[in-house]
């Protein structure tokens, strides 16, 4: 193949994902909280409960996350700042990657994330990132070997948020934010820097006595024509899809 054809084929880790809607992606808000209320008093997101009002909300955000810009016409929330669901300037659209660090309390539920340390990587990179890794990963061929070693060389930055946390377990994580205070609640944040929590290939869902993954589903989705990778396989991908995080300090 020459380098010409080469160089049409898609980078999925942008152009297959990120939509823009003229304003600006809010990255710095893209921080850790809770789904509930903590004695200190901070910000915490809760997943609206009406299905009326989060289909509006995603019609009106024209199916894009508010904060990765992954435009999905499946598999978005709609959280509230604050329990606020009743005022539209407190709702935001979000993907599960981006719902799930805004509700950190409930990833333990779902196992469906690790923390790792990745100072030079922001919270909606890895995001974006991690969409592409599964659905790479999944496939045959020297892009899928790619993701899969992207993919290794990510989990390796568990290590360096145990040192720093006391656990890559979410869990710890949450516990820590419940209890933190006035006092505490600098040194917390000081070591935060650095600390994001990566997406795992599993969701699991309760409904009623059953309980299973719903990850595999969502997978399928995003690799459907209808998804955001808009049924371009891997093996159509830029062969070096992933080598700039391969090389990538993290």
């Amino acid at each position: 193949m020459s380098k010409t054809n080469q160089a049409k084929r898609p980078n999925p880790l942008i152009h297959e994902q990120v939509h823009y809607r003229g304003d600006d992606l809010l990255d710095e808000t893209l921080t850790f909280s809770l789904s509930k209320p903590d004695p200190s008093g901070s910000e915490f997101w809760t997943q609206v409960g009406s299905s009326a009002l989060s289909a509006s909300m995603i019609r009106r955000s024209m199916s894009i996350c508010g904060y990765c810009g992954l435009k999905s016409r499946k598999y978005l929330q709609v959280l509230a700042r604050n329990g606020r669901e009743y005022d539209r300037a407190s709702l935001r659209v979000a993907c599960i990657f981006c719902s799930q660090v805004k509700t950190l309390d409930l990833v333990p539920v779902m196992r469906s994330g690790v923390l790792i340390r990745a100072p030079k990587t922001s919270q909606v990179e890895l995001n974006i990132w991690a969409r592409a890794i599964y659905v790479g990963r999944i496939s045959q061929g020297p892009v899928a070997e790619r993701a899969r070693e992207t993919l290794d060389k990510i989990m390796s930055l568990r290590d360096a948020a145990k040192a720093e946390l006391g656990s890559e377990d979410p869990a710890h994580l949450a516990q820590q934010l419940r209890d933190r205070t006035e006092a505490t609640a600098a040194d917390l944040d000081a070591k935060l820097t650095g600390i994001r929590l990566f997406p795992l290939d599993r969701r699991l869902i309760r409904e009623a006595e059953l309980e299973f993954n719903q990850f595999p589903q969502i997978l399928a989705y995003w690799r459907s024509k209808d998804g955001p990778f808009g049924g371009m396989t891997p093996p159509q991908w830029d062969l070096d899809t992933f080598t700039p995080l391969l090389s990538r300090d993290f």
